[in-house]
């Protein structure tokens, strides 16, 4: 667990980092994109749909203070 930690924190702070040159919307849209390819490479194709339809029904709250 500790080193998934330490990655998360570094990706965190990668992203924090670029915001000095992209929208946060940028940013965002990277890390989700390699995340969905590295889902669809790792997962059946069912467990990956399963998996979009738990995202899209889930309701999240955004960091205070929003960015935009």
């Amino acid at each position: 667990m500790f080193k998934l930690k330490k990655f998360y924190e570094a990706a965190f702070t990668a992203a924090m980092h670029a915001l000095r040159d992209f929208d946060p919307s940028e940013i965002a849209g990277a890390y989700v994109a390699i995340g969905m390819r590295l889902y669809k490479t790792t997962l059946s194709d069912k467990d990956y749909k399963k998996m979009i339809k738990v995202i899209v029904n889930t309701t999240v709250k955004p960091y205070k203070p929003t960015l935009h």
